[in-house]
C-alpha cells in the first residue's frame, strides 16, 4: 500500500467517524441547544445594547438641556451688561 492508499484510507475513516458523529441523536441535540443558547445571547445582547443606547441619548438630551439653559442665563448676563456700564 502506499503514502497515498494509506492517506486515503485515513481521510475515509476519519470522514465515517465525522458521519457517525454528525448522525448522533445526541450530537444534534447538543447544537440546537447550543444554537438556542446563542440566540438567548444574542437576545440578552440586543437588550442590553438597545438599553444602554437609551440611557445615552437620555444622557446627550439632558446636556443639550443644560447647554441650552446655559446659553440663556449667559444671554440674559450679557443683556445686563449695557445698564451696568452707564
Amino acid at each position: 500500500m502506499t503514502d497515498r492508499q494509506r492517506e486515503v484510507v485515513h481521510l475515509q475513516g476519519k470522514l465515517r467517524r465525522l458521519i457517525e458523529i454528525v448522525s448522533n441523536p445526541d450530537y444534534t441535540a447538543s447544537m440546537f441547544r447550543l444554537a438556542a443558547s446563542v440566540d438567548q445571547l444574542g437576545r440578552h445582547v440586543d437588550i442590553s445594547m438597545k438599553g444602554q443606547f437609551a440611557e445615552l441619548q437620555n444622557q446627550v438630551v439632558a446636556i443639550a438641556q443644560h447647554a441650552a439653559q446655559a446659553e440663556r442665563q449667559l444671554m440674559a448676563a450679557l443683556g445686563q451688561i449695557p445698564a451696568l456700564i452707564k
